[in-house]
């Protein structure tokens, strides 16, 4: 008798896997290093979050190239397991992913909360309750579903990010929040040593740019659209980031300028160490 292996319909194209790409990155806790190393590196973040970006592209090219090799839900393990064996490929998954997870996860949904508590005054329990529904029916139902939002919704925030960033560098609302421009040095005090002092921390920019290759199975041709989504979505972060910083550096807030806030946080880092 002859046994016959489930094979997943291949449904998603590039716009699924360029928002699943993407989706991570602009939703979870990359987003706040965004500022750090902005505030850390001035205006020489474009020289730091691009030196951070190189190893990122080399990964990027051999999650592709594995992807289309090994094609599978499991990703870090089912490329882990062939060279180490599954007690690694194990540990790889549960270091790499599931303590991320369970971090992250519960932030964001703290965060959404909060964020539509302060602008509604819906308690911030309800809303988190809501989406963590939401998001469990999205990933139960057919894959096809699942592209639809993963393409939709992070392409979505990209745009939405990318219209605030424009606005932001034309100077649009700035009066009406209280915010006056000021001259930031083009280098921080420490100069080119706080530059390349904050390469590690830009490589977070970019972390969960990978989301996108364990759909490899369901993916319209994945030796091409992965590779071209990976890519697509790594360089759209980068660009868009560096937009929007240029005029945050070059504005004060109410109270601080968004040097004076890192190294005030810093200093209260240093305090409680």
């Amino acid at each position: 008798m002859e046994e016959k292996s489930a094979k997943l319909k291949r449904v998603l194209g590039f716009n699924a896997t360029y928002g699943a790409a993407m989706g991570l990155v602009v939703s979870g806790t990359a987003m706040f290093s965004v500022t750090q190393v902005a505030g850390q590196a001035s205006y020489g973040v474009w020289l730091t979050s691009l030196i951070g970006l190189i190893p990122i592209l080399s990964a990027a090219l051999a999650f592709s190239e594995l992807s289309a090799m090994l094609p599978g839900g499991g990703m870090i393990s089912d490329y882990t397991n062939p060279a180490l064996g599954r007690f690694w490929g194990t540990l790889a998954v549960l270091g790499t992913y599931v303590l991320l997870a369970a971090a992250d996860g519960s932030t964001q949904m703290a965060m959404s909360g909060y964020s539509v508590q302060e602008v509604t005054g819906i308690p911030a329990l309800i809303t988190s309750l809501v989406f963590l529904v939401a998001c469990l029916l999205i990933n139960i139902f057919d894959v096809g579903i699942y592209g639809k939002f993963a393409g939709a919704l992070p392409i979505g925030m990209m745009i939405a990010y990318a219209v605030i960033a424009v606005l932001g560098l034309a100077g649009v609302g700035e009066a009406a929040l209280g915010c006056t421009p000021i001259a930031n040095p083009h280098l921080p005090a420490e100069g080119y040593a706080a530059v390349f002092g904050a390469v590690g921390s830009s490589i977070w920019w970019y972390i969960g740019f990978e989301n996108c290759c364990p759909m490899a199975e369901e993916t319209k041709e994945p030796y091409k659209v992965i590779p071209r989504a990976l890519f697509a979505a790594l360089i759209s972060i980068y660009v868009i980031d560096i937009i929007s910083l240029t005029r945050l550096l070059s504005i004060q807030t109410s109270k601080y300028s968004l040097p004076q806030a890192y190294h005030i946080s810093t200093a209260q880092e240093d305090r409680w160490a």
